[in-house]
């Protein structure tokens, strides 16, 4: 649940992710970014990656962003009809200042669901009990979106589209079944929308979990069985402030029944003046029909654990320690799981709950391996506007949240920076044997919401220049625009992408690259930020394989959009604009096989 409190909240680290191509990575390939694209600017704080499992092409990301002018949560929904190479704002929720807690999930018939909750604000302060919750439903793939019906606030909602009845299953955080007189605390309910979305049953519950006095129980990660069922993680707090936290399951079985069951997986002491709230990731293989969990253990001194079920969640195997590489003192926050095909685990961290910055690396035989990707470096800055908050404590009431905190007669103010800080995220979606994500990450220039793509390549041996097989096919391709060019200022990152078209009257065969043969800016240095053999001038080499479906690219057609990336270091000294006639010049080559 969020509340207005920033004070105690916890800066936590929002999970990232990165495009993999089908093949099977081992440890002799290196991984490298093949684009990064900034969806969005300013905070978004809640975020979720959604991929229609029906057509590659359409993605969505929902979630809470935050307007610092306003002072306030909005809901929105950005949209791809093009895989990720443009995104477009699809719906905004400002039916409050106030709009935290959202889910989405696709459906069939490339059929999308957005649920938003909108908290009653009185003088201020978010009164949820009285708050609403919209579904909003897209028949489009997530281009175009109609409110369907309205409901009760539902906290920390995750969903998922049931696989036999088409039904939403939305569980939540249900504060209403707390009653301290009665030992009992709250617990994970459970709403079932129609496939139109136009009807909801529920709540449905599980007593037990009831009984077990959670002071907090939070839901994330929902994810549909071939069975029918859903089951979702949960973590849950005893005590103030989150001291002790348990990571537990809870599964809603078949419909008509949808009987419930839930189970303690693992129990955590985080210590005294730990801050930190560790969620744990979920993931799911389709292919053997299981379900990996990991998630981190400590505070200061943290351990990443792996464990596994093979029966829909019911039963966890023995958790195993991940050994992980030398890398200094660099921490693995709130970790995004994924699974790739052929069954290889994929895992994107943060290094600290405060950094921006993310990495992606492939878990092997019980250890992160050496090779990794870097989406974001981070940074050290505290403060950035976009991140800024005004929270206003009235007088005559328990400030700093502790429900147990005596009342104050004075009104107290905090300003807070958000910067780098993400308060829930599932970053991850696989879709056609890609796995697709956003993150999110900053400065004190501001932050952005990014979606990046990662490839793989074997690594060469000393000596040996890539693609010896390849012949110089430029005079029969040329470079087509593709929708999408941005130069993002604190980075100094100009990005742009495009497609390769075969204007011969052979079919170009992969492997199918643009090579970098000159490189200038009259601005300063210029460099090449993604390419796949890791040069940053000329004998830079982008592999635009994974963007050709099939084998190749026939005469009279083109490849898929491929994003090419540059920085560009600005001198001291700056040039007048009227002495500056472009950014930078590129002149290309076009490797493939006839």
């Amino acid at each position: 649940m969020l509340s207005g409190n920033w004070k105690l909240l916890p800066r936590v680290a929002a999970i990232a992710g990165l495009l993999i191509n089908s093949h099977s990575l081992s440890s002799g390939q290196e991984l490298h970014i093949a684009k990064k694209l900034a969806i969005a600017s300013g905070w978004h704080p809640w975020y979720e990656l959604k991929a229609d499992p029906e057509s590659a092409n359409n993605l969505i990301v929902c979630g809470a962003r935050w307007d610092a002018d306003a002072n306030a949560f909005y809901g929105f929904v950005y949209a791809s009809s093009d895989g990720g190479a443009t995104w477009r704002s699809a719906l905004e929720d400002r039916n409050s200042t106030w709009v935290t807690e959202q889910s989405c999930a696709f459906g069939a018939h490339h059929r999308a669901y957005f649920l938003s909750e909108a908290s009653k604000v009185i003088d201020g302060r978010q009164h949820h009990d009285l708050g609403t919750s919209r579904l909003y439903v897209s028949e489009d793939g997530g281009q175009h979106w109609l409110e369907s019906l309205k409901t009760g606030w539902a906290d920390w909602s995750t969903s998922a589209v049931n696989a036999r009845s088409g039904e939403l299953y939305t569980f939540f955080n249900s504060r209403g079944t707390s009653e301290p007189g009665r030992a009992w605390g709250t617990n994970v309910g459970l709403l079932v929308f129609s496939p139109d979305g136009k009807t909801v049953q529920g709540p449905f519950f599980r007593p037990e979990m009831q009984e077990l006095g959670y002071r907090g129980v939070y839901p994330s990660y929902a994810v549909a069985l071939k069975s029918g069922a859903v089951v979702a993680l949960y973590h849950a707090s005893l005590g103030f402030p989150w001291q002790q936290e348990e990571l537990g399951f809870i599964r809603a079985g078949p419909p008509p029944e949808r009987r419930m069951e839930s189970g303690l997986i693992v129990r955590r002491d985080m210590g005294k003046g730990c801050r930190l709230i560790d969620k744990g990731a979920l993931a799911f293989d389709a292919e053997h029909d299981r379900l990996f969990l990991i998630y981190g253990d400590g505070c200061k001194n943290r351990e990443l654990f792996l464990s596994r079920s093979d029966d829909e969640g019911r039963t966890w195997s023995q958790a195993v320690r991940i050994e992980r590489p030398a890398q200094g003192e660099e921490g693995i926050v709130d970790p995004s799981l994924a699974v790739l095909p052929g069954g290889r685990l994929g895992l994107l961290w943060k290094t600290a709950q405060s950094s921006g910055r993310w990495y992606f690396s492939l878990i092997q035989e019980q250890r992160l391996l050496a090779s990794r990707a870097e989406l974001s470096p981070g940074s050290d800055d505290l403060v950035s506007n976009d991140t800024l908050s005004m929270n206003i404590s009235a007088s005559n009431s328990s400030h700093g949240g502790n429900p147990n905190a005596p009342s104050e007669r004075s009104i107290t103010v905090n300003f807070i920076s958000q910067l780098n800080n993400v308060l829930r995220s599932s970053g991850l979606a696989l879709s056609d044997g890609k796995l697709q994500a956003v993150w999110s990450s900053g400065s004190k220039e501001g932050m952005g919401l990014y979606f990046g793509e990662l490839s793989q390549q074997n690594a060469s041996p000393p000596g040996e220049e890539r693609g010896r097989e390849e012949i110089d096919v430029t005079s029969s391709a040329i470079v087509i625009y593709e929708g999408m060019q941005h130069f993002d200022a604190p980075t100094k990152t100009l990005t742009a992408c495009v497609s390769v078209a075969n204007r011969g009257s052979e079919a170009l065969r992969t492997p199918i690259a643009l090579e970098v043969r000159d490189l200038q800016s009259p601005l300063g240095k210029i460099s090449v930020l993604n390419a796949t053999n890791g040069k940053a001038g000329p004998g830079a080499v982008w592999d635009l394989s994974n963007a050709i479906t099939g084998s190749g690219i026939p005469p009279r057609s083109r490849s898929n959009p491929y994003c090419l990336a540059f920085h560009v270091e600005f001198p001291a000294k700056q040039r007048k604009p009227d002495e500056i006639d472009s950014l930078l010049t590129l002149k290309l080559g076009v490797l493939a096989r006839k």
